[in-house]
């Protein structure tokens, strides 16, 4: 399947194009997720012309179930070299009332709960500092989920700034000269059976209802992929190593429960999962093994 220019509203270019080979580059071993529930209706949208990521884009909630993005050594040894861009979010092809649903959004939340509902990047912006363009490329609302402030600041940025230290001084550095595979994604498993906040899913913008449902919960998951050298039968050889962390949180305007909770790949597969086998990396075995599980 050859990659393809969406149909463009205005204002729109060529920042937008259906999945095809080259979106496979951000996933391990060019596979992609299995099992995650309802991704069957999600369209899959390279972020950018060259692209800088791929989001798997759920057109009957207007978010995207999650983000798949990377970040090479070549790239890691410059991250934190740009700063986050004064930037405006762009609406998804086709729906050009999102961007104002999220404001509706935010007014309804405040009014219920005294509370910030944000637009949330999946691929967050500071992971690609290497380059102001893959930075810009992240405000994409095909890449964003309604977040609650609670839920997208303090915690989930700290762990955010770990995940870009670990890429840059662990996973990319010159000893070990790594890629970071990075999936983030939402789900309506949450975690410690919080009550997901009760908030309207559709809203009325320029006469159009127009979807857009808040998860329950965020996470992201991490592989970091290199090659050691060895011997093997007296010849050089290099093996492939994989080392992994996942953390989750729940999406709620109250700090204490958000129960964000750094745990294993397997584990997280299993609290993603409604009945089927989630296989987060199936390119790479190593990734969701036990031994190969750290904490950031």
């Amino acid at each position: 399947m050859y990659a393809y220019p969406l149909e463009e509203t205005p204002n729109e270019g060529k920042r937008f194009l259906w999945g095809g080979p080259a979106a496979l580059f951000f996933f391990v071993g060019e596979k992609r997720p299995v099992g995650l529930p309802d991704v069957g209706r999600g369209t899959e949208i390279q972020q950018g012309t060259e692209p800088y990521f791929v989001s798997l884009f759920d057109p009957c909630t207007n978010t995207a179930f999650y983000s798949a993005y990377k970040v090479k050594p070549t790239q890691a040894k410059n991250l934190g070299k740009h700063s986050r861009p004064g930037k405006g979010w762009n609406n998804p092809p086709g729906v050009p009332g999102v961007d104002d649903a999220y404001k509706i959004a935010n007014a309804e939340t405040q009014r219920k709960f005294n509370a910030e509902l944000t637009r949330g990047h999946m691929n967050p912006s500071g992971i690609n500092s290497f380059d102001p363009d893959f930075m810009r490329a992240t405000f994409t609302l095909t890449n964003a989920v309604p977040q609650f402030a609670a839920s997208n600041g303090r915690d989930w940025q700290v762990f955010e700034k770990k995940i870009k230290d670990y890429a840059k001084n662990t996973c990319g550095s010159p000893t070990r000269q790594g890629t970071l595979y990075l999936l983030t994604g939402r789900s309506e498993n949450g975690l410690n059976a919080v009550p997901k906040p009760p908030l309207t899913d559709k809203f009325t913008v320029r006469l159009k209802n127009i979807p857009l449902a808040t998860p329950r919960a965020i996470w992201t998951a991490g592989c970091c992929v290199w090659k050691e050298p060895g011997k093997r039968l007296g010849s050089l050889w290099k093996t492939e190593r994989a080392e992994s962390f996942a953390v989750m949180s729940n999406n709620h305007y109250d700090q204490s429960q958000l129960h964000q909770t750094q745990m294993s790949i397997i584990n997280l597969q299993k609290h993603l999962s409604s009945g089927t086998k989630v296989d987060l990396f199936p390119g790479n075995k190593n990734c969701a093994a036990a031994i190969n599980n750290i904490t950031l």
